[in-house]
């Protein structure tokens, strides 16, 4: 193999140009076609040069060469005749003036043999009209709780929790039972948390983590070894009461080895071990944690992304799949504090005719985003209801199929303290009827919160529904509008869409306008009120 090598340098080296300096790759290996036994990778120079990637099925067994043999600024190869539901690690090597420069080693998977089931539960009902092909697979605490405790189970050789909090005994006393009849158990709970289920201490290893911030991980990864019985679960839902059955929250069950092997790489961090007991010596949370884990997966056909915080620059990731938003953005949070979030939001809502709606449940938390979001025209709301809204998820374009509808959900709230300290989890799906699943979730709990908009010194003002499909209507019947009162659509930059005689009550059609974000304006002899409007196809 050394001598291949030295073979391979010295070709680069008689093919190489004159030039004597050359960089890094200006973007790291992009992968795609994940396949069982293949996959493609993309990367960009600043300057032409010849490349190659090494590569390994391990950190230490990086050492296998494969040549794209062209001097370029981009480099294709495709890498085969690999495993199912394996990890390879990859650098790339650049070779000009005699000299080869390598990059980091970074982790690529592919493609699992498993069914890829991706089973979502919500734990309130849904607004099926806007469900597409997918269902949900619960829409009720007991459809949660239920599928918790069934893989638990089904658990036959290893079951690796990491949680931020447990109260309920039902769980935990199925995690005792799988630890008898033996199952592998290995339990990461937050040092923040009561976590009272864990009391008084059970058999199998608890360790608690990240004692100056948050484990706030919610995450449950079910033989990671078996192909067809490996299964991730992800999502905000803590293992307590009121998460369960009272919050809003979602919940994912995943049946795929690739993407249970990348969150056992995870936990091995935190547990500071791949063994049965933890290595205190060797554990990483916090911003100690390393960018070591695959991020792109091909799960039963769909397009998956997978990042762990804080390590993995996330809130760039979520800023970067809502620049691809080209219809509309929703998003329901717990809290909202970055501002990079919350500034393309706004360019996209102001200057890209997107429609962006929103609920925060904790508003006033310190630098919270809802009051900028509101300032620049965004339809959020505080969400007022009597539990929490608990989800953390962002939709984009989820009723255009053929502008990537997309879907990021997990534990990892949009603040300062999950991108900087926390252990989170956040899983990106690129897949319309997934997306339209959760556009269903989120036009349920908007419509729990109605919003009246008052005329100033007047009347109050009712738009409904917002958002509105074929058309709305505006009530006013505490005010005389007078005879010559007018009902005005306009863009958000003032163009002048439709108008007709305002008649409280009386429907305005709006089946023929794009979808998107308007202003309704209702013009009389003492005033005008301005009204946000949202248009929706079903």
């Amino acid at each position: 193999m050394r001598s291949f090598i030295v073979y391979l340098l010295c070709f680069y080296g008689a093919l190489a140009t004159a030039q004597t300096t050359f960089t890094a790759p200006a973007t790291p290996p992009v992968i795609s076609h994940i396949q069982p036994h293949s996959f493609h990778l993309q990367w960009t120079t600043e300057t032409p040069v010849n490349s190659a990637i090494v590569w390994g099925a391990s950190t230490e067994s990086v050492n296998s060469w494969l040549a794209v043999n062209q001097v370029a600024n981009t480099h294709n190869i495709t890498l085969s005749g690999l495993q199912p539901a394996t990890i390879y690690w990859v650098k790339t090597a650049h070779i000009t003036g005699g000299d080869t420069l390598f990059s980091k080693a970074m982790p690529y998977a592919t493609q699992s043999l498993s069914t890829g089931e991706i089973k979502i539960f919500f734990n309130h009902d849904i607004d099926n009209q806007f469900v597409g092909n997918k269902q949900a697979s619960g829409t009720s605490g007991q459809d949660c709780l239920d599928e918790i405790i069934q893989r638990i189970d089904n658990a036959k050789q290893t079951l690796d929790i990491a949680l931020y909090n447990t109260n309920r005994t039902d769980i935990v006393t199925a995690v005792k039972n799988a630890h008898t009849r033996g199952v592998r158990v290995r339990y990461i709970a937050a040092a923040a948390t009561q976590n009272s289920a864990l009391q008084p201490p059970p058999a199998f290893p608890v360790v608690y983590g990240n004692e100056d911030y948050l484990m706030h991980n919610k995450f449950m990864v079910i033989d990671a070894g078996l192909a067809n019985d490996a299964w991730v679960m992800g999502g905000s839902t803590n293992w307590t009461t009121s998460n369960i059955f009272n919050d809003f929250n979602n919940m994912l069950m995943i049946q795929d080895q690739t993407l249970a092997k990348a969150y056992e790489m995870e936990f091995n961090e935190m547990w500071g071990s791949t063994g049965a007991q933890p290595n205190p010596a060797n554990q990483r949370f916090s911003n100690e944690k390393l960018d070591n884990t695959p991020h792109f997966f091909n799960i039963g056909g769909v397009s998956v992304e997978c990042y762990f915080s804080p390590s993995d620059n996330v809130t760039q990731k979520i800023v970067d799949n809502l620049n691809s938003a080209n219809s509309s953005v929703e998003f329901g949070l717990l809290t909202f504090t970055k501002n990079e979030p919350s500034d393309v939001l706004v360019e996209k809502h102001n200057f890209a005719n997107v429609a962006v709606r929103g609920l925060i449940e904790n508003i006033n938390d310190t630098g919270s985003e809802y009051a900028y979001l509101k300032a620049n025209g965004i339809d959020v709301g505080d969400h007022f209801q009597t539990y929490q809204m608990h989800h953390k998820y962002g939709i984009i374009d989820a009723l255009l199929p053929n502008s990537n509808p997309t879907v990021w959900t997990g534990s990892h709230n949009w603040t300062f303290t999950a991108e900087t300290y926390n252990d989170e989890n956040s899983l990106v799906f690129h897949n319309a009827d997934i997306a339209r699943l959760f556009r269903a979730e989120f036009e349920a709990r908007f419509s729990e919160n109605p919003v009246s908009v008052a005329e100033p010194g007047a009347a109050n003002f009712k738009l409904q529904p917002n958002p509105a499909y074929a058309n709305f209507t505006v009530t006013s019947d505490q005010f005389d509008l007078g005879t010559e009162a007018q009902v005005q659509v306009l863009s958000v930059a003032g163009a002048l869409v439709l108008q007709q005689p305002f008649v409280s009550g009386t429907p305005v059609d709006i089946s023929r306008i794009p979808d998107g974000a308007y202003i309704v304006k209702i013009k009389s002899k003492n005033g005008f009120a301005a009204l946000p409007l949202q248009k929706i196809s079903r």
